[in-house]
């Protein structure tokens, strides 16, 4: 799969890569030596610059070339890791008698000596860290451009190209070089190796293979590849049937809801939750861990679903509308992916339209305005795609309406360059009606990079997803001179869309900025349209009159929509159940790890929800509470990180009652000092974890992560964030841990902790 870093490179490269494609007459070895420099340039942005051009010409010798610079680049990355080893443990020692003699014993001293080592050591290894970055980015870009390249031959070299690669897997012995062709397999985009994947994960024998294969088919998103995952549900390894269940999830084959809820009462802990949240992924339903529940639910619905399936793909457009309402109003979200799929807005849509788009400038200009392919016929059908896309995730509880929300809509849209689909997709974000939605939507409105097309769907879609900061911010926009009437009136609308007591002050006090400017008359009438549905008010057609009846008004005054909010507030929130968790993140697992960041910045005030406590006491709580939670037969352990590591117990232990009371003893004694070692904690944390594939039977293995922290790295083998995750990528690639993370405080380096959850398929929480 593309890093989300060469995925930003390849955006960076992609101007001057599409000028050089625009030149239909390329040659081949003008394109490789473009290539070539590239290569020779260092830097990752012009050597995916030269791939792409390589890829561009199509022709079967840019293989040669490709395989011959990812042997390269293998080599130099060994290289520059044996490199490493000796002032990688160097800094460890230096960094442990830091803590020892200074932090501990208070030797001030002695500490200004091992500091100006540290820095030392520290330069010597910076320029390495970056060399062994820049080859670890060409080696992923050289696999993804060998994909692209070999997709895009004429048929019969294509498939002959692709069985070498599925002969490879077989006869290779290195699990690394494997584990690359494999990859290679995942980006090309045509049946043999669909095909081929499919015959190496029901056949091959190494679980290692198994589960990487199965990735790779999930990367295809071919519904073919469900095949194998379905299989592979009863593998002897759990990782691997942890990983099918994601697969399934990713390519979303309606077969998989009853073979999943089948497995749901035979499996345990982690994997169990696994099943559960992609069933809850493609059902849109929360029946948690009741099997029989499931089941029953799955029985009477079963036909109904694959009926409106069917009838979204059919060619008559009223009985295609009458489904997508109905998959709205039954939160379907099977039916949502298969809605965006059918136009060009999926993930797996968008990653097939666009990744050879590169030799092809025609592909990525903007479609007819107003709407994507199919949804821009008939505006009424447009409105109902948009309304019942939103309802189906915004209905949902939050935890499978954020989930959604990120998978079916934020991820194509950071995934794609087409400007039309971006605003559909932004308008859709909208829709759903979710904090998050909000929060991305103020974001793009106040890039200045942002096109305005985007900014505009971003207003909009704000009338659907704002709440009280939001509203407050589509007010503050009228006070600003530089928006043109086109957004302000979006803005007027989108206030009146969300019609709340605190919508109503916003537009009168917007509407007053523009009072006396001529060119803004036809957004004030607008405004004023606005005002009048939202109140029930006519208070005339000047500004002045409905400022004084607001003034006189406001307090106490409430619209139909804040009438149905405090109606639904009434209703309660969601049901509470037995599950346990940390930080509010709640999890099946029963194989835990709590890694606790003990810096000395977690002795500042917590600051959030009105507490008065130190973040370190508010963490060492919520780990005491957490603890407590954990069932009898559940098995735990705690590291705590500062400057180095600690670990409460070399190994896992059962979380019996007197453990419990030991960590809890353990847990009390704990004091913030030092610097912010993430990444040695989290090897830690992995080495826990085993070898990953090779434990069958789940009975030791560690599978869950908390991980907290408040600060960025500063200490420990790498401090580089972007290094951290690529390291835990590789460590995890196997291990299938799941990774929740909890950002305290307001200078957490959030992004990372973001990404963090993500590539461990965990929750992020900022407190």
């Amino acid at each position: 799969m593309l890093r989300p870093a060469i995925i930003t490179l390849c955006l960076l490269a992609s101007t001057f890569a599409t000028l050089c494609a625009q030149d239909a007459t390329i040659s081949f070895p003008k394109a490789k030596s473009v290539f070539d420099r590239g290569v020779r340039s260092g830097e990752t942005k012009e050597l995916i610059a030269g791939i792409s051009v390589l890829v561009s010409t199509r022709d079967p010798k840019g293989v040669k070339v490709l395989q011959v610079a990812l042997h390269k680049a293998r080599k130099n990355l060994a290289k520059v890791k044996k490199k490493l080893v000796r002032p990688n443990r160097t800094l460890k020692k230096l960094s442990d008698s830091l803590v020892k003699k200074v932090l501990l014993n208070n030797r001030t001293t002695t500490g200004l000596k091992l500091q100006r080592d540290i820095d030392k050591i520290r330069k010597k290894i910076e320029p390495l860290e970056a060399a062994r970055g820049r080859y670890e980015n060409t080696k992923e870009s050289l696999l993804v451009g060998l994909g692209d390249l070999i997709a895009s031959l004429d048929d019969g070299l294509r498939e002959a190209e692709t069985n070498k690669f599925i002969t490879h897997v077989a006869k290779l012995k290195d699990t690394a070089a494997r584990l690359d062709n494999l990859e290679i397999l995942g980006h090309i985009h045509g049946p043999q190796a669909v095909l081929g994947l499919v015959g190496i994960a029901l056949n091959n024998t190494d679980p290692i293979v198994r589960i990487a294969a199965i990735e790779a088919l999930a990367d295809l998103g071919d519904s073919r590849g469900s095949e194998a995952a379905l299989v592979a549900l009863d593998d002897e390894y759990w990782q691997v049937r942890t990983t099918a269940v994601r697969s399934l999830e990713r390519i979303g084959h309606i077969d998989a809801i009853g073979k999943l809820i089948k497995r749901l009462g035979a499996e345990q802990g982690r994997l169990r939750g696994d099943i559960i949240e992609s069933l809850s992924a493609m059902t849109g339903q929360d029946f948690r861990e009741n099997a029989a529940v499931w089941a029953k639910w799955w029985k009477d619905q079963n036909e109904h679903f694959r009926g409106l399936l069917k009838s979204l793909e059919t060619g008559n457009g009223v009985e295609r509308d009458e489904a997508m309402r109905q998959v709205g109003a039954e939160g379907f979200l099977l039916g949502v992916r298969l809605m965006l799929d059918k136009e060009g807005l999926s993930d797996n849509a968008i990653r097939h339209a666009e990744a050879l788009t590169l030799d092809d400038p025609e592909k990525t200009k903007a479609v007819n305005p107003g709407g994507v392919e199919g949804v821009s016929g008939a505006d009424g059908t447009r409105e109902v795609f948009h309304a019942m896309v939103g309802q189906a995730i915004g209905s949902r509880k939050p935890a499978i309406r954020d989930h959604a929300l990120d998978v079916l809509l934020i991820q194509p849209w950071r995934r794609t360059k087409n400007e039309n689909k971006k605003a559909e997709l932004t308008r859709l974000i909208g829709r759903t009606g979710a904090k998050r939605a909000a929060e991305i939507l103020v974001r793009v409105v106040l890039n200045s990079d942002v096109k305005n097309s985007l900014k505009l769907a971003a207003v909009e879609g704000l009338g659907y997803s704002a709440k009280s900061e939001q509203t407050i911010f589509l007010g503050r926009l009228f006070g600003n001179d530089s928006a043109d009437a086109e957004l302000l009136l979006l803005a007027a609308r989108a206030l009146g869309e969300v019609g709340t007591h605190r919508a109503v002050n916003s537009l009168i006090q917007g509407l007053r900025e523009l009072s006396g400017r001529s060119e803004m008359e036809g957004v004030v009438k607008a405004g004023l349209d606005e005002l009048r549905t939202m109140t029930g008010r006519s208070e005339g057609n000047e500004v002045a009159p409905w400022v004084t009846w607001w003034k006189a008004n406001k307090e106490g005054f409430g619209t139909k929509k804040d009438q149905l909010a405090a109606a639904k507030k009434k209703e309660g929130g969601e049901d509470e159940d037995d599950r346990y968790g940390f930080y509010g993140i709640k999890t099946f697992s029963k194989r835990i790890a709590y890694v606790l960041d003990v810096s000395g910045s977690m002795n500042e005030e917590a600051g959030y929800a009105g507490e008065r406590r130190t973040k370190i006491d508010v963490a060492k709580s919520e780990l005491l509470k957490s603890i407590s939670a954990l069932p009898k037969d559940a098995e735990f352990s705690i590291i705590i990180y500062s400057t180095d590591f600690r670990l409460w117990q070399k190994k896992i232990v059962t979380a019996t009652a007197d453990n419990k009371k030991k960590a809890k003893a353990w847990i009390s004694k704990i004091e913030a000092v030092g610097g912010t070692n993430i990444y040695d904690a989290l090897a830690k944390a992995f080495e826990l974890a085993g070898r990953g594939t090779f434990d069958k039977g789940y009975k030791t293995a560690l599978d869950t992560i908390f991980f907290l922290s408040d600060g960025q790295p500063t200490m420990g083998e790498h401090t580089d964030t972007n290094v951290i995750l690529a390291e835990c990528r590789k460590l995890n690639k196997l291990r299938k841990v799941q990774i929740h993370t909890i950002g305290v405080g307001k200078d957490h380096a959030k992004e990372f902790m973001r990404a963090l959850a993500v590539l461990g398929r965990g929750d992020y929480v900022s407190r």
